[in-house]
Protein backbone atom coordinates (compact mmCIF):
# COMPACT_ATOMS: atom_id res chain seq x y z
CA UNK A 1 0.00 0.00 0.00
CA UNK A 2 2.65 2.50 0.95
CA UNK A 3 4.23 1.60 -2.86
CA UNK A 4 0.96 2.54 -4.28
CA UNK A 5 1.01 5.73 -2.38
CA UNK A 6 3.93 6.69 -3.49
CA UNK A 7 3.19 5.54 -7.12
CA UNK A 8 -0.14 7.99 -6.92
CA UNK A 9 1.99 11.22 -5.50
CA UNK A 10 4.58 10.72 -7.85
CA UNK A 11 1.98 11.01 -10.60
CA UNK A 12 0.11 13.57 -9.11
CA UNK A 13 3.23 15.26 -9.23
CA UNK A 14 3.99 14.84 -12.45
CA UNK A 15 0.88 15.87 -13.73
CA UNK A 16 0.54 19.00 -11.70
CA UNK A 17 4.04 20.00 -12.45
CA UNK A 18 3.76 19.45 -16.06
CA UNK A 19 0.38 21.87 -15.64
CA UNK A 20 2.27 24.24 -13.46
CA UNK A 21 4.99 24.35 -16.01
CA UNK A 22 2.64 25.08 -19.01
CA UNK A 23 1.38 28.06 -17.36
CA UNK A 24 -1.86 26.23 -16.61
CA UNK A 25 -3.61 28.11 -13.46
CA UNK A 26 -5.76 25.87 -11.56
CA UNK A 27 -7.91 29.28 -10.82
CA UNK A 28 -8.14 29.79 -14.18
CA UNK A 29 -9.48 26.56 -14.98
CA UNK A 30 -12.06 26.48 -12.74
CA UNK A 31 -13.09 30.32 -14.11
CA UNK A 32 -12.85 28.94 -17.76
CA UNK A 33 -14.67 25.62 -16.48
CA UNK A 34 -17.74 27.82 -14.74
CA UNK A 35 -18.02 30.30 -17.71
CA UNK A 36 -18.62 27.59 -20.29
CA UNK A 37 -21.17 26.15 -18.00
CA UNK A 38 -22.78 29.44 -17.42
CA UNK A 39 -23.00 29.85 -21.30
CA UNK A 40 -24.44 26.62 -21.77
CA UNK A 41 -27.65 26.34 -19.36
CA UNK A 42 -27.70 29.45 -17.09
CA UNK A 43 -29.17 32.73 -16.45
CA UNK A 44 -28.04 35.74 -17.65
CA UNK A 45 -27.03 37.04 -14.31
CA UNK A 46 -25.07 33.64 -13.82
CA UNK A 47 -23.51 34.83 -17.09
CA UNK A 48 -22.64 38.16 -15.98
CA UNK A 49 -20.81 37.18 -13.18
CA UNK A 50 -19.06 34.39 -14.59
CA UNK A 51 -17.73 36.76 -17.82
CA UNK A 52 -16.66 38.85 -14.94
CA UNK A 53 -14.74 36.17 -13.16
CA UNK A 54 -12.87 35.21 -16.06
CA UNK A 55 -11.93 39.04 -16.76
CA UNK A 56 -9.33 38.70 -13.96
CA UNK A 57 -7.01 36.85 -15.93
CA UNK A 58 -4.91 38.60 -18.54
CA UNK A 59 -4.69 35.58 -20.97
CA UNK A 60 -5.11 35.68 -25.06
CA UNK A 61 -7.62 32.25 -24.53
CA UNK A 62 -9.63 34.31 -21.99
CA UNK A 63 -9.81 37.13 -24.51
CA UNK A 64 -11.27 34.17 -27.11
CA UNK A 65 -13.78 33.35 -25.06
CA UNK A 66 -15.01 36.67 -24.10
CA UNK A 67 -14.70 38.00 -27.84
CA UNK A 68 -16.77 34.68 -29.49
CA UNK A 69 -19.07 34.09 -26.72
CA UNK A 70 -19.49 37.32 -24.01
CA UNK A 71 -19.79 39.92 -26.94
CA UNK A 72 -21.85 37.92 -28.91
CA UNK A 73 -24.70 37.37 -25.83
CA UNK A 74 -28.22 37.87 -26.67
CA UNK A 75 -28.81 39.67 -23.18
CA UNK A 76 -27.52 43.03 -22.90
CA UNK A 77 -26.32 43.04 -19.65
CA UNK A 78 -23.83 39.84 -20.36
CA UNK A 79 -22.45 41.80 -23.62
CA UNK A 80 -22.04 44.37 -21.39
CA UNK A 81 -20.01 42.76 -19.20
CA UNK A 82 -17.85 41.28 -21.70
CA UNK A 83 -16.54 44.54 -23.19
CA UNK A 84 -15.81 46.32 -19.69
CA UNK A 85 -13.36 43.03 -18.91
CA UNK A 86 -12.48 42.91 -22.42
CA UNK A 87 -11.50 46.46 -21.65
CA UNK A 88 -10.00 45.58 -18.54
CA UNK A 89 -7.85 43.10 -19.57
CA UNK A 90 -6.52 45.43 -22.37
CA UNK A 91 -4.82 47.25 -19.31
CA UNK A 92 -2.19 44.81 -19.90
CA UNK A 93 0.87 45.43 -22.44
CA UNK A 94 0.84 42.07 -23.67
CA UNK A 95 -3.07 41.32 -24.34
CA UNK A 96 -3.71 45.23 -25.35
CA UNK A 97 -0.96 44.51 -28.11
CA UNK A 98 -2.14 41.60 -29.18
CA UNK A 99 -6.16 43.03 -29.69
CA UNK A 100 -3.75 45.71 -31.78
CA UNK A 101 -2.85 43.34 -33.93
CA UNK A 102 -6.23 41.40 -34.48
CA UNK A 103 -7.65 45.23 -35.17
CA UNK A 104 -4.88 45.78 -37.64
CA UNK A 105 -5.76 42.23 -39.28
CA UNK A 106 -9.02 42.68 -39.46
CA UNK A 107 -8.54 46.20 -41.73
CA UNK A 108 -7.82 43.69 -44.47
CA UNK A 109 -10.36 41.43 -44.10
CA UNK A 110 -14.09 41.11 -42.33
CA UNK A 111 -13.22 41.44 -38.80
CA UNK A 112 -16.60 39.95 -36.91
CA UNK A 113 -15.75 41.53 -33.51
CA UNK A 114 -14.15 44.78 -34.63
CA UNK A 115 -16.22 47.26 -33.00
CA UNK A 116 -15.12 45.16 -29.46
CA UNK A 117 -11.25 45.71 -30.56
CA UNK A 118 -12.30 49.44 -31.08
CA UNK A 119 -14.38 49.47 -27.70
CA UNK A 120 -11.18 47.63 -25.92
CA UNK A 121 -8.88 50.06 -27.27
CA UNK A 122 -10.10 53.26 -27.80
CA UNK A 123 -9.97 53.04 -23.60
CA UNK A 124 -6.55 51.79 -23.04
CA UNK A 125 -4.52 52.32 -25.97
CA UNK A 126 -1.04 54.11 -25.70
CA UNK A 127 0.14 57.08 -27.46
CA UNK A 128 1.48 55.05 -30.53
CA UNK A 129 -1.77 52.85 -30.98
CA UNK A 130 -4.30 56.00 -30.14
CA UNK A 131 -2.67 57.68 -33.08
CA UNK A 132 -2.65 54.45 -34.76
CA UNK A 133 -6.13 53.64 -34.23
CA UNK A 134 -7.45 57.65 -35.36
CA UNK A 135 -5.58 57.15 -38.84
CA UNK A 136 -7.21 53.61 -39.21
CA UNK A 137 -10.71 55.06 -38.46
CA UNK A 138 -9.64 58.54 -41.11
CA UNK A 139 -8.91 55.86 -43.55
CA UNK A 140 -12.20 53.18 -42.82
CA UNK A 141 -14.77 56.16 -42.02
CA UNK A 142 -13.69 58.45 -45.05
CA UNK A 143 -14.73 56.21 -48.23
CA UNK A 144 -18.16 55.84 -49.70
CA UNK A 145 -18.55 52.48 -47.85
CA UNK A 146 -17.74 54.17 -44.67
CA UNK A 147 -19.95 53.02 -41.75
CA UNK A 148 -20.87 55.30 -38.59
CA UNK A 149 -23.15 52.69 -36.94
CA UNK A 150 -19.82 50.71 -35.34
CA UNK A 151 -18.15 53.88 -33.93
CA UNK A 152 -21.74 55.78 -33.10
CA UNK A 153 -22.61 52.58 -31.66
CA UNK A 154 -19.14 52.38 -29.35
CA UNK A 155 -19.73 55.75 -28.59
CA UNK A 156 -22.90 55.43 -27.44
CA UNK A 157 -21.69 52.33 -25.20
CA UNK A 158 -19.05 54.29 -23.26
CA UNK A 159 -22.00 56.82 -22.88
CA UNK A 160 -23.59 54.49 -20.88
CA UNK A 161 -20.34 53.31 -19.14
CA UNK A 162 -20.21 57.19 -18.13
CA UNK A 163 -16.65 56.76 -16.21
CA UNK A 164 -13.38 57.54 -16.35
CA UNK A 165 -12.40 54.84 -18.82
CA UNK A 166 -15.37 56.51 -21.15
CA UNK A 167 -13.96 59.60 -21.03
CA UNK A 168 -10.17 58.35 -22.13
CA UNK A 169 -12.26 56.63 -25.29
CA UNK A 170 -14.73 59.62 -26.21
CA UNK A 171 -11.80 61.95 -25.99
CA UNK A 172 -9.82 59.36 -28.69
CA UNK A 173 -12.64 59.65 -31.15
CA UNK A 174 -13.04 63.08 -30.77
CA UNK A 175 -10.27 63.15 -32.86
CA UNK A 176 -11.33 61.77 -36.13
CA UNK A 177 -11.88 63.64 -38.68
CA UNK A 178 -15.73 62.88 -39.19
CA UNK A 179 -15.81 65.00 -36.00
CA UNK A 180 -15.44 68.04 -37.84
CA UNK A 181 -17.71 66.94 -40.91
CA UNK A 182 -20.59 65.18 -39.97
CA UNK A 183 -23.48 65.84 -38.21
CA UNK A 184 -24.53 62.83 -36.50
CA UNK A 185 -20.76 61.96 -35.39
CA UNK A 186 -20.58 65.06 -33.77
CA UNK A 187 -23.88 64.87 -31.98
CA UNK A 188 -23.08 61.63 -30.56
CA UNK A 189 -19.74 62.52 -29.30
CA UNK A 190 -21.39 65.64 -27.71
CA UNK A 191 -23.80 63.60 -26.12
CA UNK A 192 -22.06 61.02 -24.39
CA UNK A 193 -19.96 63.69 -23.18
CA UNK A 194 -22.87 65.41 -21.74
CA UNK A 195 -23.27 61.93 -19.71
CA UNK A 196 -20.37 61.25 -18.25
CA UNK A 197 -19.56 62.16 -15.09
CA UNK A 198 -16.01 63.63 -14.95
CA UNK A 199 -14.99 66.81 -14.59
CA UNK A 200 -12.65 66.14 -17.78
CA UNK A 201 -16.08 65.79 -19.85
CA UNK A 202 -17.19 69.45 -18.50
CA UNK A 203 -13.60 70.67 -20.31
CA UNK A 204 -14.56 68.28 -23.68
CA UNK A 205 -17.76 70.02 -23.66
CA UNK A 206 -16.64 73.98 -23.18
CA UNK A 207 -13.57 73.32 -26.11
CA UNK A 208 -15.82 71.96 -28.50
CA UNK A 209 -18.60 75.17 -28.05
CA UNK A 210 -16.46 77.19 -29.78
CA UNK A 211 -16.86 75.44 -32.92
CA UNK A 212 -20.52 74.65 -32.87
CA UNK A 213 -23.90 76.06 -34.06
CA UNK A 214 -27.40 74.89 -33.74
CA UNK A 215 -28.79 71.98 -32.58
CA UNK A 216 -25.05 70.85 -31.28
CA UNK A 217 -24.75 74.16 -30.00
CA UNK A 218 -28.06 73.86 -27.90
CA UNK A 219 -26.98 70.33 -26.57
CA UNK A 220 -23.82 71.67 -25.31
CA UNK A 221 -25.23 74.94 -23.74
CA UNK A 222 -28.03 72.46 -21.66
CA UNK A 223 -25.63 70.05 -20.90
CA UNK A 224 -23.34 72.63 -19.31
CA UNK A 225 -26.40 74.68 -17.36
CA UNK A 226 -27.41 71.31 -15.71
CA UNK A 227 -23.93 70.15 -14.64
CA UNK A 228 -22.31 73.55 -13.92
CA UNK A 229 -25.69 76.09 -12.66
CA UNK A 230 -23.98 78.22 -15.01
CA UNK A 231 -26.47 80.42 -17.56
CA UNK A 232 -23.44 81.55 -19.78
CA UNK A 233 -25.67 80.24 -22.80
CA UNK A 234 -23.46 79.89 -26.01
CA UNK A 235 -20.56 82.47 -24.78
CA UNK A 236 -17.84 80.20 -24.97
CA UNK A 237 -15.22 82.66 -23.69
CA UNK A 238 -17.30 83.11 -20.38
CA UNK A 239 -17.51 79.32 -20.02
CA UNK A 240 -13.92 79.05 -20.78
CA UNK A 241 -13.05 81.70 -18.23
CA UNK A 242 -14.93 80.49 -15.92
CA UNK A 243 -13.68 76.55 -16.02
CA UNK A 244 -9.71 78.17 -15.86
CA UNK A 245 -11.03 79.95 -12.61
CA UNK A 246 -13.64 76.90 -11.06
CA UNK A 247 -12.30 73.58 -12.49
CA UNK A 248 -9.67 72.89 -9.34
CA UNK A 249 -12.18 72.96 -6.84
CA UNK A 250 -15.44 72.20 -8.77
CA UNK A 251 -17.29 68.97 -7.74
CA UNK A 252 -19.72 67.12 -10.03
CA UNK A 253 -23.11 67.13 -8.80
CA UNK A 254 -24.84 63.91 -8.32
CA UNK A 255 -28.03 65.41 -9.63
CA UNK A 256 -28.67 67.78 -12.60
CA UNK A 257 -30.00 71.10 -12.47
CA UNK A 258 -32.61 72.36 -15.11
CA UNK A 259 -31.56 73.21 -18.37
CA UNK A 260 -32.58 76.77 -18.76
CA UNK A 261 -35.22 79.56 -16.69
CA UNK A 262 -38.36 78.59 -17.49
CA UNK A 263 -39.38 81.84 -17.76
CA UNK A 264 -36.68 82.94 -19.75
CA UNK A 265 -37.90 83.97 -23.36
CA UNK A 266 -36.63 82.00 -26.63
CA UNK A 267 -36.86 83.39 -30.41
CA UNK A 268 -38.47 80.97 -32.77
CA UNK A 269 -40.53 78.09 -31.86
CA UNK A 270 -43.36 75.17 -32.59
CA UNK A 271 -45.97 75.54 -30.27
CA UNK A 272 -43.78 76.98 -27.16
CA UNK A 273 -40.88 74.34 -27.80
CA UNK A 274 -37.78 76.16 -29.03
CA UNK A 275 -36.11 75.87 -32.40
CA UNK A 276 -32.48 75.40 -31.73
CA UNK A 277 -31.37 73.99 -35.12
CA UNK A 278 -29.84 75.42 -38.57
CA UNK A 279 -31.44 72.48 -40.35
CA UNK A 280 -35.55 71.69 -40.00
CA UNK A 281 -38.28 70.20 -41.22
CA UNK A 282 -41.77 71.25 -40.04
CA UNK A 283 -44.58 68.68 -41.13
CA UNK A 284 -48.24 69.39 -40.92
CA UNK A 285 -51.08 66.70 -40.89
CA UNK A 286 -53.94 67.79 -43.14
CA UNK A 287 -55.73 64.91 -43.31
CA UNK A 288 -59.89 65.16 -43.11
CA UNK A 289 -59.98 64.73 -39.36
CA UNK A 290 -58.41 67.35 -39.18
CA UNK A 291 -60.84 69.84 -41.13
CA UNK A 292 -62.48 73.23 -39.34
CA UNK A 293 -61.05 74.38 -36.06
CA UNK A 294 -57.95 72.06 -35.84
CA UNK A 295 -56.77 72.46 -38.87
CA UNK A 296 -57.11 76.88 -39.25
CA UNK A 297 -55.05 76.57 -35.75
CA UNK A 298 -52.35 74.47 -37.16
CA UNK A 299 -51.93 76.01 -40.13
CA UNK A 300 -51.98 79.55 -37.76
CA UNK A 301 -49.25 77.91 -35.30
CA UNK A 302 -47.14 77.38 -38.50
CA UNK A 303 -47.22 80.61 -40.25
CA UNK A 304 -46.20 81.94 -36.71
CA UNK A 305 -43.56 79.23 -36.77
CA UNK A 306 -42.48 80.20 -40.09
CA UNK A 307 -42.30 83.64 -39.65
CA UNK A 308 -40.13 83.51 -36.40
CA UNK A 309 -37.20 81.17 -38.09
CA UNK A 310 -34.10 83.19 -38.52
CA UNK A 311 -33.09 83.93 -41.96
CA UNK A 312 -29.60 81.74 -41.00
CA UNK A 313 -32.13 78.59 -40.50
CA UNK A 314 -32.51 76.07 -43.38
CA UNK A 315 -35.85 74.59 -43.65
CA UNK A 316 -38.86 73.15 -45.67
CA UNK A 317 -42.24 72.12 -44.94
CA UNK A 318 -44.18 68.93 -45.41
CA UNK A 319 -48.15 68.22 -46.11
CA UNK A 320 -49.52 65.21 -46.12
CA UNK A 321 -52.73 63.14 -46.02
CA UNK A 322 -53.04 60.16 -48.11
CA UNK A 323 -50.30 61.50 -50.14
CA UNK A 324 -46.84 63.73 -49.43
CA UNK A 325 -45.97 66.90 -50.54
CA UNK A 326 -42.91 68.80 -49.95
CA UNK A 327 -42.85 72.41 -50.42
CA UNK A 328 -39.05 72.58 -52.08
CA UNK A 329 -37.67 69.13 -51.39
CA UNK A 330 -34.60 71.04 -50.16
CA UNK A 331 -33.85 72.94 -47.54
CA UNK A 332 -33.78 76.55 -48.07
CA UNK A 333 -32.65 80.09 -46.54
CA UNK A 334 -35.70 81.17 -44.25
CA UNK A 335 -35.79 84.73 -45.97
CA UNK A 336 -38.79 87.03 -46.37
CA UNK A 337 -39.41 85.97 -49.83
CA UNK A 338 -38.93 82.09 -48.68
CA UNK A 339 -41.78 82.97 -46.00
CA UNK A 340 -43.84 84.63 -48.20
CA UNK A 341 -44.38 81.80 -50.88
CA UNK A 342 -44.52 79.04 -48.20
CA UNK A 343 -47.39 81.13 -46.46
CA UNK A 344 -49.69 80.79 -49.41
CA UNK A 345 -48.81 76.80 -50.43
CA UNK A 346 -50.00 76.33 -46.79
CA UNK A 347 -52.79 78.52 -46.60
CA UNK A 348 -54.19 77.01 -50.25
CA UNK A 349 -53.62 73.41 -49.03
CA UNK A 350 -56.37 71.40 -48.68
CA UNK A 351 -57.21 68.50 -46.88
CA UNK A 352 -57.75 64.36 -48.14
CA UNK A 353 -58.08 60.90 -46.65
CA UNK A 354 -55.64 58.79 -44.42
CA UNK A 355 -52.42 59.85 -42.09
CA UNK A 356 -49.70 58.74 -44.27
CA UNK A 357 -47.10 59.49 -41.16
CA UNK A 358 -44.28 57.21 -41.92
CA UNK A 359 -43.53 58.53 -45.83
CA UNK A 360 -43.76 61.99 -44.27
CA UNK A 361 -41.64 61.38 -41.75
CA UNK A 362 -39.23 59.68 -44.18
CA UNK A 363 -39.39 62.53 -46.65
CA UNK A 364 -38.84 64.51 -44.36
CA UNK A 365 -35.20 62.22 -43.28
CA UNK A 366 -34.38 61.95 -46.73
CA UNK A 367 -33.84 66.00 -46.65
CA UNK A 368 -30.76 65.50 -43.77
CA UNK A 369 -32.36 68.06 -41.41
CA UNK A 370 -30.85 68.51 -37.65
CA UNK A 371 -34.59 68.51 -36.61
CA UNK A 372 -38.09 67.61 -37.38
CA UNK A 373 -41.31 69.39 -36.03
CA UNK A 374 -44.52 67.40 -37.03
CA UNK A 375 -48.13 67.46 -36.17
CA UNK A 376 -51.07 65.63 -36.05
CA UNK A 377 -54.15 64.38 -35.28
CA UNK A 378 -54.51 60.54 -35.75
CA UNK A 379 -53.02 57.29 -35.93
CA UNK A 380 -50.90 56.86 -39.15
CA UNK A 381 -52.23 54.71 -41.87
CA UNK A 382 -49.36 53.31 -43.54
CA UNK A 383 -47.48 51.36 -41.02
CA UNK A 384 -48.45 50.65 -37.22
CA UNK A 385 -46.86 53.06 -34.48
CA UNK A 386 -44.55 50.17 -33.41
CA UNK A 387 -43.55 49.53 -36.82
CA UNK A 388 -42.81 53.25 -37.24
CA UNK A 389 -40.76 53.95 -34.20
CA UNK A 390 -38.82 50.94 -34.69
CA UNK A 391 -37.72 51.77 -37.95
CA UNK A 392 -37.00 55.18 -37.89
CA UNK A 393 -35.28 55.21 -34.42
CA UNK A 394 -33.22 52.52 -35.95
CA UNK A 395 -32.25 55.04 -38.96
CA UNK A 396 -31.94 57.54 -36.98
CA UNK A 397 -28.72 55.71 -35.27
CA UNK A 398 -26.64 57.18 -37.57
CA UNK A 399 -28.67 60.20 -38.66
CA UNK A 400 -29.00 61.48 -34.68
CA UNK A 401 -32.15 63.91 -36.04
CA UNK A 402 -33.95 65.50 -32.98
CA UNK A 403 -37.70 64.63 -33.75
CA UNK A 404 -40.61 67.27 -32.01
CA UNK A 405 -44.33 65.82 -31.81
CA UNK A 406 -47.41 67.60 -31.54
CA UNK A 407 -50.28 65.78 -30.99
CA UNK A 408 -53.93 67.61 -32.06
CA UNK A 409 -56.99 65.85 -30.28
CA UNK A 410 -60.09 65.88 -32.16
CA UNK A 411 -63.44 63.82 -31.62
CA UNK A 412 -62.78 62.26 -34.83
CA UNK A 413 -59.82 59.95 -34.17
CA UNK A 414 -60.37 56.76 -32.65
CA UNK A 415 -58.18 56.62 -29.41
CA UNK A 416 -57.73 60.62 -29.27
CA UNK A 417 -55.13 62.12 -27.12
CA UNK A 418 -54.36 58.28 -25.28
CA UNK A 419 -53.30 56.82 -29.08
CA UNK A 420 -51.82 59.69 -30.04
CA UNK A 421 -49.35 59.65 -27.06
CA UNK A 422 -48.95 55.96 -27.53
CA UNK A 423 -47.46 56.74 -30.78
CA UNK A 424 -45.87 60.45 -30.72
CA UNK A 425 -43.87 60.32 -26.79
CA UNK A 426 -41.73 57.02 -27.90
CA UNK A 427 -41.19 58.92 -31.43
CA UNK A 428 -39.87 61.81 -29.69
CA UNK A 429 -38.16 60.59 -26.39
CA UNK A 430 -36.26 57.73 -28.71
CA UNK A 431 -35.28 60.41 -30.89
CA UNK A 432 -33.78 63.63 -28.93
CA UNK A 433 -36.86 65.09 -28.95
CA UNK A 434 -40.25 66.47 -26.68
CA UNK A 435 -43.88 65.53 -26.71
CA UNK A 436 -46.55 68.17 -26.69
CA UNK A 437 -50.44 67.04 -26.73
CA UNK A 438 -52.59 69.84 -27.64
CA UNK A 439 -56.84 69.61 -27.00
Amino acid sequence: MAKRGLLWGCLALCVFGTAWAEGVDPKLQSAKATFLTAFKKKTPPERVLATTALGEFPRKDVVDLLLNKGCVDTDPSVRFSARKALTKLSEDRAIRQSLFEDWQRGLKKTQPHWADLLRALAATADDSQQAALVEDLNTLLSGPNGDLRTPIAVIDDYADQGDEQALTAVKLLLRVKLFETNFAYRRTIVQAAARIKSQGAIGVLIDALEKSQGLIQSDIVVALTRITGMKFRDKHADWKAWWEKNEAQFVYPSTLGPPYDPNEPHGASFYGMPICAKRVVLILDTSSSMRGVPIEAAKKALLATIESLPEAVYFDVIVFDEEVAAWKYRLVPASREAKAEVSVNISNRSLGPATSSFKALRTAFDLQPEAIYFLSDGQPTDGTPVQIIEALSYANRVRRISIFTVGVVTDRVKGGGEGLTRFMAPLSERNWGEFLLVE
